[in-house]
């Protein structure tokens, strides 16, 4: 799970986007430390059935994550075959893709 906001919002209230980066973080720990609980929360919180809800969580092979940098990778060489098959103009780089300043700001707070 990432965060992902405007150009114009960073500019305009950086402040509000490192709360959200801030609020973002704390949910994915609880989540990661709570999973039956998050899972009633989510339940309650969209009606959705409990039980199928708790069998998602038990069988989901992904992860939760907060940290950007752990995507970047994967990202940049998605990037490239992207480049490759000339579906975009220009090879991008991490720099070009992510700017990680505001998390590092809010993990740090």
């Amino acid at each position: 799970m990432q965060s992902v906001v405007t150009d114009k919002l960073i500019k305009e209230q950086p402040e509000l986007v490192e709360q959200i980066i801030r609020t973002h973080i704390k949910a994915t720990d609880y989540i990661n430390a709570h999973p039956d609980e998050a899972a009633q929360i989510y339940a309650k919180k969209t009606r959705a059935n409990i039980t199928e809800i708790e069998h998602s969580v038990e069988n989901w092979d992904g992860k939760w994550i907060s940290d950007p940098h752990v995507q970047v990778p994967s990202t940049v060489e998605y990037a490239k075959v992207d480049y490759e098959m000339e579906y975009i103009e220009n090879e991008l780089t991490a720099e070009d893709l992510f700017d990680t300043s505001l998390y590092e700001r809010a993990k740090g707070a």
